[in-house]
Order: C-alpha cells, then structure tokens, then sequence
C-alpha cells in the first residue's frame, strides 16, 4: 500500500506524462469539456427545443463544465511540470476521474426520474395558460 499511495502523490517524471492513457483522459476531458460548455449556451436551442428539456441538460452541462474544467486544469499542471502545492500528482487527476463517474450516474438518475415530471409539469402549466 505504501507503493500504491507513493505512485499517486508523487508527480509523474518528464517522460512518464504523455502516455497513452494519459492523452486518452485529455481527450476524454477536453471533448467533455468542449461539449458542455457548448450546451450551457445560448445554442442549446438548436439542439433541445423543449424548454424543460433545454433547462435540465443546461444545468447538468454547467456541472459537466466543472469537472471537465478541473480535469484539465490538473492535466495541464502535470504537463507543464509546474507542480505548485502537489497539484501534478496522479491522484487528481483520477479523482476528476471518478467524480465524471459519480457525475455520469447522478446524470443518467436526473434523466430517467426527473425529466419526465418537469416535462409534464411544464406541459400542464402551459396547457393551463393556453386554456385561459
């Protein structure tokens, strides 16, 4: 176990920072973030045009946006070798890891149980209005 806790506090020499699975999580990362930023917009009405729909995944995106932007940020350090307070080390980065994870579950959670109660209501209340 001390082996294990050693290897991610300890940031990463020159040559082990661009590994394959290493530029795998930038890309995963990068792309997220990209994506998420783009459905916090205003441009989220191309893609979702119903607002109750466009409100949860606009919210979610800016979570999304969040973690993605932290997984970066900690990607960025450990390439550049900057390394202030630690923040290079691997366990930051896999730490950005597993919150996408519990993200992506919480997510899916919203999406399955959520959406459709805001989608009636919001049908409803605007059925309401079209009566009056």
């Amino acid at each position: 176990m001390p082996g294990l806790w050693r290897e991610l506090t300890t940031p990463p020499p020159a040559d082990r920072v661009f590994t394959v699975g290493w530029m795998a999580y930038f890309v995963l990362f990068a792309a997220g973030f990209v994506v998420a930023v783009y459905l916090s917009g205003p441009a989220v009405r191309d893609v979702v045009p119903h607002p109750a729909r466009r409100r949860m995944i606009r919210r979610l995106s800016e979570i999304a946006a969040m973690i993605f932007g932290s997984g970066l940020f900690f990607f960025g350090i450990r390439a550049l070798q900057i390394d202030p307070l630690s923040l290079g080390a691997p366990i930051w980065l896999w730490l950005c890891l597993i919150a996408l994870v519990v993200f992506a579950l919480y997510a899916a959670r919203q999406i399955h149980d959520e959406l459709p109660i805001q989608v009636a209501a919001y049908e409803r209340e605007h059925a309401e209005q079209r009566h009056l």
